[in-house]
């Protein structure tokens, strides 16, 4: 199915095919063989740090958050909002008539004009996010959260699971995350990470 979803998605960016064929299902390993054909198209930015990519749908403090992390961690952060997908993926328009569809429109997420050490991403539930750690997996990511109204998709070396935090507001769960998070891009010492927040270390929850 992956190698089917990736050759129609190069027809589809080729004009071979008419976009809705991409209407059809909310499969992992389609919208992971769309992305890669998306992928092959896009123009690469090139870092000499290593890099988080938060993208579009990752709440606004995520992504102040994850701004903060790579600063204090020695990284680098990539947001969504700075590179309009035109810019690094000219033949997106394509695609306009077909991104009302969910495996589609969460597409955004999954590329990047850099190649990140670990992604931060959006999703609308909780299903919706585990597909998209999930393809991300297929698309061998190693790291990578999915934020959903209800909590944390976490995908770590492989493995895809619920985030397990301390009971807390919306914006300390994400925040919470994030410090967990931040050994994913350089490693660094906790206290570094805390400052760079400003907020008291956060810890697994038993």
């Amino acid at each position: 199915m992956f190698d089917d979803a990736r050759a129609s998605m190069a027809a589809v960016l080729d004009g071979e095919l008419h976009a809705g064929v991409l209407l059809a299902g909310e499969g992992v390993e389609e919208l992971a063989g769309f992305a890669a054909a998306l992928r092959g198209r896009c123009v690469e930015v090139a870092m000499a740090r290593p890099v988080v990519w938060c993208a579009e749908g990752a709440a606004e403090e995520v992504s102040r958050a994850a701004a903060a992390l790579a600063t204090g961690a020695g990284g680098a952060v990539a947001l969504a909002d700075d590179f309009p997908v035109e810019s690094y993926c000219p033949e997106w328009g394509r695609l306009r008539e077909a991104l009302d569809a969910p495996r589609v429109r969460f597409l955004r997420g999954l590329l990047a004009p850099v190649r990140p050490t670990a992604y931060v991403v959006g999703a609308g539930d909780e299903l919706s996010a585990r597909r998209v750690a999930a393809a991300l997996c297929r698309l061998d990511a190693r790291r990578a959260l999915v934020m959903h109204p209800d909590g944390v998709v976490e995908l770590c070396d492989g493995a895809v699971g619920d985030l397990r935090l301390p009971e807390a507001d919306d914006a300390s769960v994400r925040l919470a995350a994030l410090r967990l998070y931040a050994g994913w891009v350089v490693p660094t010492p906790a206290a570094g990470v805390d400052a760079a927040l400003g907020a008291a270390p956060a810890r697994h929850a038993a």
